[in-house]
């Protein structure tokens, strides 16, 4: 769930091109904080951690920006992100599952591996990405720099989000995300190709699959700001929060709600809203727990994670309301904070019970690792710790978005 973007820069100087493409990276800083990088096409740049630099040495046209979030190859700097083979430069969020490549080295890679071959026997760079798009299985959404345009392309499906749009100066902005870019509100579409070159903007379409967005994007990974494919994410957040207030109507005398920020936070308001009920929540360090490379860096660095007022602690019954229930690892720790202070826990999870791996570029990699696995609701339950749990469903996952097609194989064993 990489978060990835680029300028066309035609009438700012490079400086406020630099610094734009800085903004656009640090606007989609929560989909990636392993590394980050630049390039123009000829130098790369690339740091390890948070977005903190803009770029140092690129003086071009055109900069394409990229965060990672680590689904294949180890973290360092050899395998951050642009990739640059010969004169083809990549930055990409998704995974690739049909292309084999080194486990030290990564599916971007390896695709952009497959880019140069191609191009040497196609004859053209769009016959190349058509190939691409019909004939690689997973998720992408690329930006490319080659001879000196740009091409931006997704998978048939359009699982992962990416749009451009135009700011004041006429610059050309692309990014994974729109939420402080409202500007940037012309999705590319599924399978198809965008190419920017010479002041002329040109659509290929393959016409080789349909929408089938991933339901994960507005549940958890995107901005609640952000808008993709037209559906605001903050829009589906409250329709869910409505239909799980509905759930949990034979739950008993509840006096509060948690939400889990940052990504709960509108789940949560909204339950107690319609609840009547006073809301909490703790504060909460900038990163994501859940998006830590290893099991054992997420529980210890969600052990320090939170930290809550202690009027927090003064109610007798809790609900706490997260977005989603993974490994459990974020879940356990609220609810043994509550538990300590001999409250009663209700939890709620607004995603469906997650029991599959993801093959699309979220970092579940094994059944193992979920806390469904070998589980029933009743000793997932016993696990976290809490006295009653509810998820939400499936059904609801479509009503409450509107689309005929979902990308949630995470939800179907």
């Amino acid at each position: 769930m990489c978060g990835i973007s680029a300028i066309i820069n035609c009438r700012s100087s490079d400086i406020e091109a630099r610094k734009k493409i800085f903004n656009l990276l640090r606007s989609v800083q929560h989909r990636g904080q392993d590394s980050y990088g630049y390039s123009d096409g000829n130098d790369v740049e690339k740091y390890m951690g948070m977005v903190e630099k803009i770029p140092q040495k690129i003086n071009s046209n055109i900069i394409i920006g990229h965060t990672r979030y680590r689904t294949s190859g180890a973290v360092d700097i050899d395998v951050c992100q642009p990739i640059k083979i010969h004169d083809i430069t990549i930055v990409h969020n998704g995974n690739i599952n049909s292309l084999k490549f080194d486990k030290r080295e990564t599916d971007t890679f390896a695709l952009t591996n497959y880019i140069h071959h191609c191009v040497g026997i196609k004859e053209n760079i769009i016959d190349t990405i058509k190939d691409v798009i019909n004939n690689i299985e997973g998720s992408f959404f690329v930006i490319m720099i080659y001879k000196d345009a740009l091409y931006c392309f997704k998978d048939k499906y359009g699982i992962r989000p990416g749009m451009y749009g135009f700011d004041g100066n006429s610059d050309i902005l692309i990014c994974s995300e729109n939420q402080k870019f409202p500007q940037i509100n012309i999705d590319i579409e599924p399978g198809q190709i965008v190419e920017f070159k010479n002041n002329k903007i040109t659509k290929f379409d393959t016409n080789s699959g349909y929408l089938k967005p991933c339901i994960f994007e507005y549940i958890y990974l995107a901005h609640p700001q952000s808008t993709i494919y037209g559906l605001k994410v903050s829009d589906f957040r409250l329709k869910i929060a409505a239909s799980a207030a509905k759930i949990i109507s034979n739950v008993g005398s509840i006096d509060a709600v948690c939400g889990v920020p940052n990504s709960s936070r509108v789940y949560g308001l909204e339950i107690a809203r319609i609840l009547k009920k006073d809301y909490i929540e703790p504060s909460v360090k900038k990163k994501r727990s859940f998006i830590l490379p290893t099991q054992e860096e997420r529980e210890k660095y969600v052990r320090e994670k939170f930290s809550f007022p202690k009027f927090a602690f003064n109610y007798d019954h809790i609900l706490i309301v997260d977005d989603s229930i993974v490994r459990g690892t974020t879940s356990r720790e609220l609810i043994k904070r509550f538990k300590e202070k001999r409250c009663t826990v209700s939890f709620l999870s607004c995603s469906p019970l997650i029991v599959n791996v993801n093959k699309f570029g979220i970092n579940i990699t094994s059944k193992k690792e979920l806390i469904s696995y070998n589980r029933n609701l009743d000793q997932i339950c016993d696990e976290l710790g809490c006295d009653n749990l509810y998820y939400q469903t499936i059904d609801n996952l479509y009503k409450c978005s509107g689309f005929e097609n979902l990308e949630l194989s995470i939800f179907e064993a």
